[in-house]
């Protein structure tokens, strides 16, 4: 190498680290592809860095804690968190679009149902 190696710049360190600490399962070795990783990815973040992530994140996340046979309420936590991250990102729009109207046939708990609403339509 021709010339001295430079320490790496503050923001390097933080993209670094917000990449490990912050991306669902990948920088750690697994994807997070079942409810039981996504509700532990969900509930290890707090509610700004789940806001950080990418809609297509969040809906895919929502998508997995909706989409097995059965709805638990922690599914619905994790949801009412991950909503709670898409206000402050200003994404709760696209998740109320994909999966409000959906939600009769997707959960059966009308108690779930009604959390669930209220997450969604949170401004």
């Amino acid at each position: 190498m021709d010339g001295p190696v430079r320490v790496q710049d503050d923001y390097a360190r933080m993209q670094g680290r917000v990449i490990r600490t912050e991306a669902p399962g990948l920088v750690r070795g697994r994807v997070v592809t079942d409810d039981d990783d996504v509700r532990a990815w969900v509930q290890d973040n707090d509610v700004a860095a789940i806001g950080r992530q990418p809609v297509a994140e969040k809906l895919r996340m929502i998508g997995t804690l909706l989409g097995s046979t059965w709805v638990s309420d922690d599914d619905v936590a994790a949801v009412e968190r991950i909503c709670a991250g898409a206000v402050i990102a200003g994404d709760l729009p696209a998740l109320h679009d994909r999966f409000y109207d959906d939600l009769p046939r997707l959960v059966s708990n009308i108690g779930q149902r009604t959390r669930l609403r209220i997450a969604l339509t949170r401004r």
